[in-house]
């Protein structure tokens, strides 16, 4: 038989495609009629399809570019054969030629003209409303990219054409709406839909599957007042109300009797709640989160909300005196608006929670909601509520050896074991147990003071997560005095995390406590406090940057909000005294 026929009666499918099943197969590429496709296409360095379709279609010689007619052009599939142009740059040479997309949307929008010249004139047959809500519903079941195609235009234009009828008062636009119109048709509407906040305004389309968009205006009190009542509130005071402020209203619960006052702004009355009649609200799932890990690790008792003297732990264990607080980032910020803004800021909010129990022998950990919602640091964070438990693994720094790190094996191990993360410190000292570096402690020039007494600054230090190495912070220090001789050593313990007694085992002096550090955010961007110095906001804010503002009001009027945090322990170690 020959090849051609061959091909065409025993390699194709139904549909009239290559039947791919088979040319895959090892018998046909050891069949005899493979050798003869090969054969026949010697010139082609390609697929079997490219093959097939080359002899089908008698192309004796490879294609070459229409444009520069010099290179070849790559096949594409069997259905669409060879490209006709090697690059665009040939392409764009032709002036007949035209984008596949602006063909497209330049037969569409000539296929919207003639539509619309044929709704006008009357010239189609009216489809029973039964049969357009099927026809519709077909439409959307295919979840296809448009509903409606330049072919239906024309291939049922008698649908569309009483689909337009029966929503004529939408405006007719150049795309004619059609996800707005189906949704109308579907859901029985027969008029435009208007802003339930203001009816004068129509409301907002979004798409088929979440329909209207009702937005708030300047004068809608009489609404919220309804909806408060509903559930189960009565508003007492409302002279200084709006949609934008944050004065809070005096409500009375009609259960309880009880009168308190609530903030209803920026959509707030929608789940108007009271203490008295439920408690506290429920906490984040987050926060869940970090109760179910310490139980599943730690077989003491665990107590949730607990409260001291008017100050609330979200996690407390009191066999441990070891609390635990998760602070969504959102909630324990300030900016222009909700829920902080800037007139009720106040930076020592976290620390004057961590004196307050400290007054009780009671240490807290603050966890950023930023870094537990991160693995790498939520793995951290995990480590550290393991140490504070005594429940890491141990390892004796005397089966340690110290050997200087490189900076790249620094970097990365402070990156997975370090809440900080990495640092620029010069001087990077390692322990390693069998052969592997379990403990690193750096060393760099001091950043933020200026003594004689004090050459080198303590950067970091930490042990490989879920490990405490007993002894290795003394036997790495130990080896930095002996061979850099320092005059005099600073380092900060950060009051989020630490209490600061293994600097007190080193040796260290407590200074002072500094003033609470801050940082900005904005979604998921994080930007510290040293990267928003103004000689930097350039870089960071682009076009929006003010030079004749300061840092803050840069940041804030960009919608950046900032975080403050509880402040360092500041430790000093003088060896010339």
């Amino acid at each position: 038989m020959h090849t051609k026929d061959y091909i065409k009666n025993n390699l194709f499918t139904k549909t009239g495609k290559i039947n791919t099943a088979i040319i895959r197969r090892e018998e046909f590429l050891k069949s005899q009629i493979y050798q003869d496709i090969l054969n026949q296409t010697k010139i082609i360095n390609g697929t079997v399809s490219e093959r097939i379709y080359c002899i089908l279609k008698d192309i004796k010689d490879p294609i070459r570019c229409k444009g520069c007619n010099q290179k070849h052009v790559r096949f594409r599939t069997f259905q669409y054969g060879y490209e006709k142009f090697c690059s665009q740059k040939c392409a764009r040479t032709i002036v007949s030629w035209k984008s596949s997309s602006n063909t497209k949307k330049e037969n569409y929008q000539n296929s919207i003209l003639n539509f619309i010249q044929i709704y006008n004139s009357k010239n189609y047959l009216t489809v029973s409303n039964d049969d357009v809500k099927s026809w519709i519903q077909e439409r959307i079941n295919r979840k296809s990219a448009n509903l409606v195609y330049a072919n239906d235009l024309k291939q049922n234009k008698n649908v569309l054409c009483s689909i337009v009828q029966r929503t004529n008062y939408l405006q007719i636009s150049q795309n004619l709406n059609w996800s707005e119109r189906f949704y109308h048709i579907l859901h029985d509407l027969k008029g435009i839909v208007t802003n339930k906040y203001d009816p004068e305004q129509p409301a907002t389309y979004e798409n088929i599957n979440v329909g209207y968009r009702h937005n708030y205006n300047s004068n809608w009190l009489g609404y919220i007042q309804e909806k408060v009542t509903e559930q189960n509130f009565e508003i007492l005071k409302n002279e200084n109300f709006t949609t934008a402020n944050q004065t809070k209203i005096q409500l009375k619960c009609n259960s309880c009797k009880n009168i308190f006052e609530k903030d209803l702004s920026d959509g707030k009355w929608q789940n108007v709640f009271c203490h008295f009649c439920y408690g506290d609200p429920n906490s984040s799932r987050e926060e869940k989160e970090i109760v179910e890990y310490i139980r599943s690790i730690y077989p003491g008792e665990v107590l949730e909300n607990y409260v001291l003297d008017g100050k609330e732990l979200d996690v407390y264990l009191p066999d441990k005196n070891k609390g635990f607080e998760y602070n969504g980032l959102i909630w324990h910020s300030f900016g222009m608006c909700f829920p902080s803004n800037l007139k009720q800021e106040n930076k020592h909010r976290l620390y004057e929670k961590t004196s307050h129990f400290k007054k009780h022998d009671i240490k807290v950990y603050h966890i950023f909601s930023n870094e537990w919602e991160k693995e790498n640091s939520k793995n951290i964070w995990k480590s550290i509520i393991k140490n504070a438990l005594g429940m890491s693994v141990k390892i004796y720094a005397r089966n340690c050896v110290v050997k200087l790190v490189e900076n790249p094996t620094k970097n990365d191990f402070l990156f997975r074991n370090h809440i900080q993360g990495i640092d620029h410190a010069k001087i990077s000292l390692g322990l390693y147990h069998e052969n592997e570096l379990v403990s690193v402690m750096t060393f760099n020039k001091p950043r933020f003071i200026k003594n004689e007494k004090i050459d080198y600054e303590l950067v970091r230090y930490c042990n490989k997560i879920d490990h405490s190495v007993v002894g290795g912070a003394s036997k790495l220090l130990n080896y930095f005095e002996k061979n850099y001789k320092p005059k005099g050593l600073v380092s900060y313990a950060d009051l989020r995390r630490s209490e600061g007694n293994l600097y007190v085992k080193l040796g260290f002096e407590h200074s002072h406590d500094s003033e609470p550090n801050y940082f900005y955010f904005k979604g998921n961007r994080i930007v510290k406090r040293y990267r928003a110095q103004k000689k930097n906001l350039v870089n960071i804010l682009k076009d929006a940057f003010n030079p004749c503002i300061s840092e803050s009001e840069n940041m804030f009027l960009n919608n950046f909000r900032r975080v403050w945090d509880c402040g360092n322990m500041v430790f000093y170690k003088y060896y010339n005294k």
